[in-house]
């Protein structure tokens, strides 16, 4: 099962791309190969990676592959960010949208994409992208998270070698992370700096430096709205490694730290504030059931208090399953609700799945490379 809950993880995002280029038969092979992809890898690749790659060779291939895919992005990336409808993403022209006008003094929010949608990036976010913006485009900013995140990888996975795998497995096995890596959106690098910032805070939570860590995650925190139902989850998570009183200052850091970074924006200008209009997708996909979108909410909030205080996450493996399964609910009801409005056009949804990918491939990695975390217990679907 622990094999079938990594694959959901995995594929669940790129059944959308893989639909649209290959159709039903696509998605098909596709399953399979992911599936027995994951099962090679598990009984024939892990035990022998000690043995044939060390840890230098390992570093030196992470840093190839980065370069690589840079020099990719930089001959692709024009030719797939054209200003038309279905040609690349709108992501990345919100992003350069959002920070060009913040460089140059004005508000953010203002402007609307070459598909007519508003800008939907909360100001966090594109605080962050404003140094890729100044470089010449956003987009860059994937790369730089995506170099902090092996070294993540690496101290959570104890190497190089496991690190550089669960990246290659990633790139290779989900489509939907290539894309957005060539497109340039930044729902990528919400996910994995959000993510750093996550782990690192609970690694140190005793330590002085919790503080900055706490404020680094309420950045996080104001990227994607639905990011903030991952409070209680860290809340407890902190609770369990560093007692109550210390979670609470912590949490209470980095609800403030997303207040100050969020709030002025909003108050600048309430009526053009573009991010509150991500509330409304569950209304605007289902007009029949006006407030499916308020539902969608309160059970994922309810699954998140109950995942925190009846699953605590004793272990980093168990705080990152939490995570992924909140947010995978929006993304998952969504495609559900767009599926029964429109059929086959709901799977374009599912690349939102991005925001929880790395969350639960890092889970499920931690669990199969390390016995001891396999008391965590896995989710059964």
């Amino acid at each position: 099962m622990p094999l079938i809950v990594c694959a959901f993880w995995l594929a669940f995002p790129s059944i959308g791309t893989v639909f649209k280029y290959l159709g039903v038969p696509g998605l098909v092979s596709y399953s399979a190969v992911v599936l027995a992809s994951l099962w090679a890898i598990r009984v024939w690749v892990l035990p022998r990676l000690t043995t044939y790659l060390t840890e230098r060779q390992a570093l030196v291939l992470a840093a190839f592959t980065l370069m690589a895919l840079i020099a990719i992005f930089v001959w692709i990336h024009p030719l797939v960010s054209a200003p038309r409808p279905g040609h690349g993403s709108d992501r990345n022209e919100a992003m350069n949208l959002a920070t060009s006008a913040l460089l140059h003094g004005r508000y953010p929010y203002h402007s609307r994409t070459y598909l007519g949608n508003p800008l939907s990036p909360l100001p966090g976010s594109i605080l962050l992208a404003v140094p890729f913006a100044w470089l010449g485009d956003s987009g860059y900013q994937t790369f730089f998270w995506l170099a902090i995140f092996f070294l993540t990888l690496r101290r959570e996975l104890q190497g190089s070698r496991p690190a550089l795998l669960l990246m290659w497995i990633a790139l290779t096995l989900s489509p939907v992370v290539v894309q957005e890596v060539m497109t340039g959106g930044d729902l990528l690098a919400n996910a994995l700096y959000l993510m750093v910032f996550a782990l690192s805070l609970l690694r140190r939570a005793r330590e002085r430096s919790g503080w900055a860590y706490a404020g680094l995650f309420g950045v996080g925190l104001s990227s994607r709205a639905n990011f903030l139902l991952l409070v209680p989850l860290g809340l407890v998570a902190l609770a369990e490694r560093a007692g109550w009183g210390r979670a609470l200052k912590l949490t209470a850091v980095s609800c403030a730290t997303f207040g100050v970074v969020t709030v002025p924006f909003y108050l600048a200008s309430p009526g053009g504030f573009s991010p509150l209009h991500t509330l409304r997708t569950f209304d605007a996909a289902s007009a029949r059931v006006p407030w499916l979108g308020v539902f969608v909410f309160v059970l994922d909030a309810s699954l998140a208090v109950a995942l925190a205080f009846l699953r605590p996450s004793r272990t980093d493996a168990g705080f990152l399953r939490n995570c992924a399964l909140v947010l995978a609910v929006p993304v998952v009801s969504l495609a559900i609700v767009l599926g029964l409005r429109t059929g086959a056009a709901g799977v374009d949804s599912v690349g939102y799945g991005l925001c929880f990918l790395f969350f639960g491939l890092l889970s499920c990695a931690k669990i199969s490379l390390d016995p001891g975390l396999l008391i965590s217990p896995v989710p059964r679907f």
